[in-house]
């Protein structure tokens, strides 16, 4: 299974990963609630897919910050990203931006447990969707 890294604000999102990731899909999870959270500490974690909420922003760090220090971090540059958001607009506004970082998987909230599951598997078996 894989190791997962999720980035979001709020506990209770983290909660419901943290059972649909680790309970019910077997992988290694990682948590972080945005609370002095450094990009450093994410990194650190050695995700296989990394899962962060695009309107994050604690500490003047925000998901698309997340984003684009990851696609900068020679460990993470290869990570795929899923960004999990219940911002469509924003989300669709970016769209043609995820597709230029590359590697960058949208899913907007709410989403099937199952997909995620089957997504979180595909990329870390194989690193990409295309």
């Amino acid at each position: 299974m894989a190791r997962v890294t999720v980035v979001n604000d709020y506990q209770e999102f983290l909660d419901i990963m943290r059972d649909l990731l680790a309970e019910r899909g077997g992988h290694e999870f990682t948590g972080f609630d945005g609370d002095k959270t450094t990009f450093e500490q994410i990194a650190q974690t050695d995700p296989e897919v990394l899962i962060i909420d695009l309107r994050l922003n604690v500490d003047g760090l925000t998901g698309w910050d997340v984003l684009t220090l990851a696609r900068a971090h020679d460990r993470m540059r290869a990570v795929p990203v899923i960004v999990c958001s219940a911002d469509v607009a924003q989300v669709r506004q970016r769209a043609v931006e995820f597709k230029e970082i590359g590697n960058t998987h949208v899913r907007e909230k709410p989403f099937d447990a199952d997909e995620m599951l089957d997504l979180i598997h595909h990329l870390a078996t194989n690193g990409s969707t295309g």
